[in-house]
């Protein structure tokens, strides 16, 4: 197990032909993530990749509207002066833009209480990772057949909708839909099969990591109300609190932006390959769950072996590694199994390297958004997004989601409180919320939060 940069860097990059997904993987996630850029390798992953690059990394005009008609109805669920499951409103709202944005019609689930989507995606998400957690045998254990036909149900009925050109539609709505990921793919008579895995990788990328990462945002902001002053102040001095923000307004907002920056450090939400617990708090510094990568030929590691653990470690064909996303100890762990010199599992840390006291300074498990006035990272130090061949593709799209939410919902709001189940409002920030693993790392009970107008 390692939080060294130099490591990460080497799976991730200089010796990425020698990592791959594996087959375990594809077959454990087949039911949700098909033969989509998240479940495979080699010349099927780089033509996934093909497909999706055009569509996903940069930002259309568009895209700011779309968003826009979606924060709306965000706003109207969360004016009531009443504590909501943050997360799910989130949930719904990211879900709802991408779907609108990538596939032309939205989901529309902050509108309904009915969420068969969702519902599928999580129960497949949750089976997917107790099949995970015992090993190779979870891939020959069935998939959640009913949830996955949901989903296809799902794909299919959009798809087919795509075909069809509204009569009530205005001109500009038609020419967007046609430009729009699906609108292209169907263009392009991409087979229905592979229109489905981009649309599942769009799903799998677009919604969970954007809905994660702001509920920890609102989550650190409300235990930290001298942070929303400021920031509201930025946003005022900046757009105002009527106007709606431009891409360069968001950009000047220096407090906006080092906020998501702090909660990417703090919270990555990645995806999951496999977690050894349910839940953990952070402080446990305990693994919650990992990405997956199994060595697909013998290969070396930069550090980890000899007696200090700075030498070079052998990796046999065939080991799985994982990036980790929550701290462990792991230099100590490191020092535990030198004496092996070639590992049958290794696990990487993102926020292992991301929380290193070394790196980072004496406050590095702390939300300071400030640090990033006089402190930048270097590049293998901090990996939201990841880095090398498998960066994100749509991590631009992803950042002008989580801004644009954030100014807009403190555009809408003076405060936001903590509450307990009972509604109580939790004060002095309360303890550290815990993290549930279901392929992403989500906070392990409801952030209930109450919005208020003052």
């Amino acid at each position: 197990m390692t939080d060294d940069p130099d490591n990460t860097k080497a799976v991730l990059s200089t010796k990425f032909s020698d990592w791959g997904k594996g087959e375990d993987f594809h077959k454990i996630w087949n039911d949700l993530m098909f033969d989509s850029i998240f479940a495979t390798d080699g010349a099927l992953w780089h033509s996934n990749k093909d497909l999706l690059r055009d569509h996903t990394a940069k930002i259309r005009p568009t895209d700011y509207a779309v968003t826009e008609r979606h924060v709306v109805n965000l706003l109207r669920n969360l004016s009531d002066n009443r504590p909501h499951d943050t997360l799910d409103q989130m949930d719904r709202f990211t879900l709802d833009v991408v779907s609108d944005v990538f596939f032309g019609e939205s989901a529309g689930t902050l509108s309904t209480e009915l969420q068969p989507v969702r519902e599928a995606v999580e129960a497949m998400y949750t089976w997917n990772t107790q099949r995970i957690l015992i090993g190779k045998l979870g891939s020959l254990l069935p998939g959640t057949t009913k949830a996955s036909a949901t989903l296809v149900d799902y794909l299919d009925r959009v798809i087919d909708q795509a075909m069809v050109v509204r009569d009530e539609e205005s001109g500009s709505e038609i020419d967007r839909k046609t430009h729009t990921l699906l609108g292209s793919l169907i263009a392009q008579n991409v087979s229905r099969k592979r229109i489905k895995d981009s649309m599942l990788a769009i799903l799998i990328g677009g919604k969970d990591p954007g809905s994660i990462t702001l509920v920890w945002a609102l989550y650190e902001l409300a235990r930290k109300p001298h942070i929303v002053e400021q920031l509201r102040n930025e946003i005022e001095a900046t757009v105002g609190f009527y106007d709606l923000p431009t891409a360069g307004q968001l950009k000047q907002m220096s407090l906006l932006q080092n906020i998501i920056k702090e909660t990417l450090r703090l919270h990555v939400p990645r995806m999951l390959r496999r977690a050894l617990m349910a839940r953990y708090s952070i402080a446990d510094k305990a693994i919650v769950g990992f990405n997956i990568r199994t060595a697909l030929n013998d290969t070396v590691l930069p550090t980890g072996g000899g007696a200090g653990g700075k030498d070079p470690i052998g990796v046999l064909k065939g080991t799985h590694i994982g990036t980790s996303t929550i701290t462990v100890p792991y230099r100590t762990k490191l020092q535990a199994y030198n004496n092996d010199q070639a590992y049958n599992s290794i696990v990487l840390s993102y926020i292992g390297t991301q929380r290193r006291h070394d790196l980072i300074g004496p406050t590095a498990d702390l939300f300071d958004p400030f640090r990033w006035e006089d402190w930048t990272p270097k590049l293998w130090e901090f990996l939201p997004f990841n880095h090398g061949p498998r960066i994100c593709l749509g991590r631009n799209f992803a950042w002008m989601q989580m801004e644009y939410a954030i100014c807009r919902i403190f555009q809408e709001f003076a405060t936001v409180e903590l509450l307990r189940e009972g509604g109580q409002r939790v004060l002095g920030g309360g303890e550290e919320m815990k993290i549930k693993i279901a392929l992403n790392t989500k906070p392990a009970e409801p952030v209930l939060l109450r919005f208020g107008k003052k």
